[in-house]
């Protein structure tokens, strides 16, 4: 059984909640390239604090029931008026260099926002702003897919839906947790950096992943860091999805005359494994 402690820590209640656009946690110090974070599943700012980001800004992405950067209208269709509140639009023009990392769920959700965001653009006939696809000088994938619900590359449809059938309770939480946390100091880390989120929340993401889940390739992904121990995406099915985007991935980046170069890193941790980290540069530098 849970004690009050760790329940109080796994997901806070009542916590206010944006509808229309994913939620986001800045540290701006006027750096000329930013770090675009897209958080896991149920995630925050707080299992990262401990992360530093010397000469660069950070923007976290999290809460995924939508996939949104903006408030978009109920239509889907844009207005001009839209694109001047766009955080994304706001990113393009005021940094040099973006790098840009996925953990989890967040891999995915990274892939499938922008898809949206090119949509968008598509929408306003703002074709020309896709030169700015060549700001992006990374996009580095920890512990997940781009197939992250599946049987042969992500978590399997069956364990998908018994997680969402057993949400707001904190049992399925805490089995979760310790899966995502294998060893005891990992875990103890992150209980003491745990989010604050609400576990409706995060039910209402995975029903939002489920119901828009498709294959997207809107970001050329040039780095996979995996885990050797992780038993949410298990480590062999990550290891044989990017085996196989390396495979069919060859060419040039799109906007941009850099080939692509695909590596795969596999490092020792479970699926949470930012403990062993002290900043995010030593991620960007593997």
């Amino acid at each position: 059984m849970l004690n009050k402690t760790e329940v109080s820590l796994l997901f806070v209640k009542n916590v206010p909640h944006k509808l229309h656009k994913m939620q986001t946690y800045t540290e701006i110090n006027g750096n000329k390239k930013a770090i675009l974070f897209f958080n896991g599943w149920g995630m925050d700012q707080h299992p990262f604090r401990h992360l530093s980001h010397n000469g660069y800004d950070f923007i976290m992405f999290y809460d995924y029931s939508t996939l949104h950067f903006s408030n978009c209208p109920v239509s889907g269709i844009c207005e001009e008026g839209c694109m001047d509140e766009c955080i994304m639009q706001q990113i393009f023009s005021r940094y040099r260099e973006i790098y840009i990392i996925g953990w989890g769920f967040g891999v995915w959700c990274a892939s499938a926002a922008f898809d949206k965001y090119l949509i968008r653009l598509g929408h306003l006939g703002h074709f020309h702003e896709l030169k700015f696809w060549a700001k992006i000088k990374r996009a580095i994938a920890i512990n997940g897919t781009l197939i992250p619900i599946s049987r042969t590359w992500g978590i399997t449809p069956q364990s998908y839906d018994k997680t969402v059938a057993g949400l707001p309770d904190n049992t399925i939480m805490k089995k979760f947790l310790h899966h995502m946390c294998h060893t005891k100091k990992e875990y103890d880390f992150y209980m003491a950096n745990a989010p604050q989120r609400d576990a409706s929340q995060a039910k209402e993401e995975l029903l939002t992943i489920k119901e828009n889940l498709f294959l997207s390739n809107s970001l050329t992904w040039d780095t996979a860091i995996i885990g050797d121990n992780d038993i949410i995406f298990k480590t062999p099915r990550q290891k044989l999805f990017w085996e196989n985007y390396s495979n069919i991935s060859d060419g040039y980046i799109p906007g941009t005359r850099r080939r692509f170069r695909h590596r795969v890193v596999e490092i020792p941790g479970s699926h949470y494994l930012f403990n062993r980290f002290t900043s995010w540069e030593e991620l960007i530098a593997l």
